[in-house]
C-alpha cells in the first residue's frame, strides 16, 4: 500500500471515529471530508497539521489533531468512541500530542476543552482562560446528547 493510501485510509478512520463519537450524520461527515484528499497530499499541509488515530486490535478507537501556527500548538478535536471511553486513550493522544509539539520547539499549546475533557487537560497543566458558548442544531431532538454536551460544573 502506497504511503499516501495507507495516509488517506487513516484520514477516513479518524473521521469515522469523530462521527460516531459525536453523532454526525452522514452529511456532516461528507462536509468535513471535502478536500481532505487534496490536503492529505499537501505536503505543507501536513506539515502544519497532524492527525492522530489510536487503535486497539486494529479497530480505530480514537483520533486527535494538532495544528501548529503562529508559534502555538493549537490541540484541535479529540474523540473516543464511546465503547472504549475511560481507559486512558484521551489522555495518550493528549501526552502524544503534547510531546509532539515539545520535539518541534513549541511551548505554548491551547485547547478548547468541552466537559468531558477538562478535568483530563487540567492534569496536564491547563488552565482555564476562558468559556465559549457553542450553539447547535440537530435534525432530531437527543436529550442524552444535549445532556452529554451541558457542563455540570
Amino acid at each position: 500500500m502506497s504511503d499516501v493510501k495507507a495516509l488517506a485510509s487513516a484520514f477516513l478512520a479518524a473521521y469515522q471515529v469523530f462521527g460516531e463519537s459525536f453523532h454526525y450524520t452522514g452529511e456532516q461527515l461528507d462536509e468535513r471530508r471535502a478536500g481532505f484528499f487534496e490536503r492529505i497530499q499537501d505536503s505543507a499541509f501536513r506539515e502544519q497539521e497532524t492527525t492522530y488515530l489510536a487503535r486497539i486490535n486494529s479497530t480505530p478507537v480514537a483520533a486527535a489533531t494538532i495544528r501548529f501556527e503562529g508559534g502555538l500548538a493549537l490541540l484541535g478535536g479529540a474523540a473516543t468512541v464511546p465503547t472504549h471511553r475511560s481507559r486512558k486513550i484521551y489522555s495518550t493522544l493528549l501526552r502524544r500530542r503534547l510531546e509532539d509539539a515539545r520535539a518541534r520547539g513549541y511551548h505554548v499549546s491551547a485547547i478548547y476543552a468541552g466537559p468531558m475533557s477538562r478535568r483530563v487537560v487540567g492534569h496536564y497543566g491547563f488552565k482555564e482562560y476562558g468559556r465559549s458558548q457553542v450553539y447547535g442544531w440537530m435534525p432530531e431532538i437527543d436529550m442524552d446528547v444535549i445532556r452529554s454536551l451541558v457542563p455540570n460544573d
